[in-house]
């Protein structure tokens, strides 16, 4: 007689490998001791966006328009008398929470004001974030509503921020690259 194999159990997949590769990289926004967003040094990327958002400034303005703010919608949200790219992650009412994709930090906004829609050239499917966002990898933090938590966020901003580093990645953890940091 044959023996039937049992097929294994589905397990999610929570982690997906990429190339590993060392990137000289800046961090741009700290989350916590172990979770942040950085920019590659070098990357053109950055620049082009950089250059592309301030004459989007320069033709529009900092008046606010009517746009479609539905969460996961990218659009431009005004921050600090410029217009820059967002993804709407959170809307309560006539305020919208946004993650501006290109630097990693987050803020809520008034709808009215503070977001219009973005050129079509401009989207994140024609012109990629620039920041991309990290964890280190095998490491655990507490939340920085903690003290311990905060101390590690404070410890990873006095080591690493303003600096370019080496990042090594190994793989994707539910969209974030688990990476290890290096001195160059």
């Amino acid at each position: 007689s044959l023996e039937q194999e049992e097929a294994p159990a589905a397990v999610p997949h929570t982690a997906a490998k990429v190339q590993e590769q060392i990137l000289t990289v800046q961090l741009s926004e700290i989350r916590s001791g172990n979770h942040f967003f950085f920019h590659i040094v070098g990357e053109e990327t950055s620049q082009m966006i950089e250059e592309s958002m301030k004459l989007f400034t320069s033709n529009n303005g900092t008046a606010g328009a009517p746009c479609d703010a539905k969460k996961g919608k990218v659009v431009a949200s005004l921050f600090d008398g410029s217009w820059y790219r967002a993804k709407i992650i959170e809307k309560k009412g006539n305020k919208a929470t946004v993650l501006y994709v290109d630097h990693g930090n987050i803020d809520t906004v008034s709808i009215a004001s503070h977001l219009r829609p973005l050129d079509d050239g401009l989207g994140t499917d024609k012109i990629p974030a620039a920041a991309k966002e990290a964890v280190l990898a095998l490491t655990e933090v507490r939340s920085t509503d903690d003290d311990d938590g905060l101390d590690a966020a404070r410890m990873l901003q006095s080591i690493a921020w303003g600096k370019p580093l080496n990042v090594r990645t190994f793989c994707d953890v539910e969209g974030k690259l688990a990476v290890t940091l290096l001195d160059p």
